[in-house]
């Protein structure tokens, strides 16, 4: 056994079961029962918080991507048209080329 273990066991017989000491025991316990709430509840709340925040963060993610590709199309579409939209009404559907 340990010196200190040893001690403690020591202190804990010398010192008795007063009132006082079992009314101070009863104190301590709540105060760690309700700390352990606390720090549950806050974990709860915080991994809410992170959730909420990695969604904002993929949907504004998502957004830049679609606004991307939009711009892409639109300066493919400019290129393909050069601005002229008469061009892209020429090619007919089956992608043959028109008679003349």
């Amino acid at each position: 056994m340990r010196w200190h273990s040893l001690m403690a066991i020591i202190c804990y017989l010398l010192s008795g079961k007063s009132a006082e000491a079992e009314k101070e025991r009863k104190c301590h316990d709540l105060a760690i029962e309700e700390l352990q709430r606390a720090q549950v509840k806050y974990q709860h709340k915080r991994q809410l918080r992170l959730d909420y925040l990695n969604q904002q963060l993929q949907a504004e993610q998502h957004s830049a991507q679609v606004f991307e590709d939009v711009d892409m199309a639109m300066r493919k579409y400019w290129l393909v048209t050069g601005g002229n939209e008469s061009k892209l009404k020429a090619v007919p559907e089956d992608e043959k080329e028109p008679e003349p």
